[in-house]
């Protein structure tokens, strides 16, 4: 990386940080005159006790769920190609396969500490 002109400052890193990231992503989605495609408009916002809301949408837990959900995306297929997408859930499954081939350290300890 060439070094920065002197008297200029030389950018690193770019942090975008909020605390409401909904209204972060509505705020350049706006300054970049972009729109929701019908059917991908964000549900209302929530409100209320979400730990004792029941229904709610869930986030992947794993990454088998993870890849599951991206494998039968019709949004990233749209966007990446099924190409791209069937490369990304076959390195996916390689690094869970690979995962599933190892003892870890919790495993060790945990199932020796019981034998």
């Amino acid at each position: 990386m060439a070094a920065a002109e002197p008297g200029f400052p030389e950018l690193r890193q770019v942090v975008l940080d909020s605390t409401d990231a909904r209204a972060l992503a509505e705020f350049y989605r706006q300054l970049l005159g972009l729109a929701y495609r019908p059917g991908d408009e964000p549900p209302p916002m929530f409100a209320g006790d979400v730990y004792k809301a029941e229904g709610l949408p869930q986030v992947p837990r794993s990454l088998p769920e993870a890849t599951l959900e991206f494998e039968g995306s019709a949004l990233f297929r749209e966007t990446f190609g099924a190409e791209v997408v069937e490369h990304l859930v076959h390195f996916a499954r390689t690094e869970q396969r690979k995962f599933d081939e190892v003892v870890t350290s919790w495993e060790r300890r945990r199932y020796l500490e019981r034998a």
